[in-house]
């Protein structure tokens, strides 16, 4: 196959399984969107700086800061100086932003469970041999 084709393809499939992903609408305080899940689950995994987010996501650290500023002033992180480095701000997940990622992820992973109850045990394994390739695909 093509692989301009398939780039084709898979974009479209990927965001199709993003819509389907997101969580119900009414269980997230508004203005929270998909990207702050992410973001959530990263400094929850791996506390990071700012400018460590924003290489991580591919985003400019301007945008990382907006988006962290307004996560910061729902109480779902925090910044802190660096103890190492005054200029570098380092972040981390609140007890609320915790909160909020397992609702969030709990949501999700419930939706992709119904969706894969569906397919044979067959399929199945296809499909984790297909997550795989795209794990690969964006290592």
């Amino acid at each position: 196959m093509e692989t301009e084709l398939l780039a084709q393809q898979l974009m479209r499939t990927f965001l199709r399984v993003s819509r389907a992903m997101r969580p119900n609408l009414n269980e997230i305080p508004k203005g929270i969107l998909p990207m702050h899940v992410a973001v959530l689950h990263h400094i929850h995994t791996c506390p990071c700086s700012q400018s460590e987010l924003a290489e991580h996501i591919h985003s400019s650290p301007a945008t990382v800061s907006t988006m962290i500023g307004n996560l910061a002033r729902r109480g779902l992180v925090e910044r802190q100086p660096s103890a190492t480095d005054r200029r570098v701000v380092m972040l981390s997940i609140t007890p609320s932003g915790v909160a909020l990622l397992h609702v969030m992820q709990a949501q999700m992973l419930e939706k992709l469970n119904l969706r894969l109850q569906k397919f044979t045990p067959e399929e199945c394994l296809r499909l984790a041999e297909a997550q795989a390739l795209l794990e690969r695909l964006f290592v």
